[in-house]
């Protein structure tokens, strides 16, 4: 067995396969804690309480079925999936960047403004 390969064997477990995870707001709660180390800092930072952020990280273990943060007494640091997880959510986060760039570019370059989409029956009321 590789070193550390027993580490991270035992922080996976079957998580929950086949749904669809859209929850950006996870995605920037593990970005800080990353950051800053500490989920209260991080709570802080982003305006929640530090048990939101703890909620919301369980959540992703559950459905990533690994553990993405170790608790210490010294704060938080994020296990070897964590930072997986952690350097796919920045991709996910500078595309989305990206696209609402090319969005705004091509709405100057036209002189149209962006439109917002009529609500269907399928549409999430905000």
């Amino acid at each position: 067995m590789i070193a550390g390969a027993e580490a991270i064997g035992a922080a996976c477990a079957t998580g929950e396969r086949g749904r669809v995870m859209t929850n950006l707001v996870a995605f920037q709660y593990v970005l800080e804690v990353a950051r800053l180390g500490s989920l209260r800092l991080a709570a802080d930072r982003l305006h929640v309480s530090p048990s939101a952020i703890s909620r919301q990280l369980a959540k992703l273990e559950r459905e990533f079925g690994g553990t993405l943060v170790e608790r210490r007494a010294t704060g938080v640091e994020l296990t070897e999936a964590g930072r997986i997880a952690a350097a796919h959510f920045s991709v996910i986060f500078d595309q989305i960047d990206m696209v609402k760039g090319e969005i705004s570019e091509l709405c100057s370059a036209s002189g149209a403004a962006p439109r917002t989409p009529a609500r269907t029956r399928h549409s999430r009321s905000s």
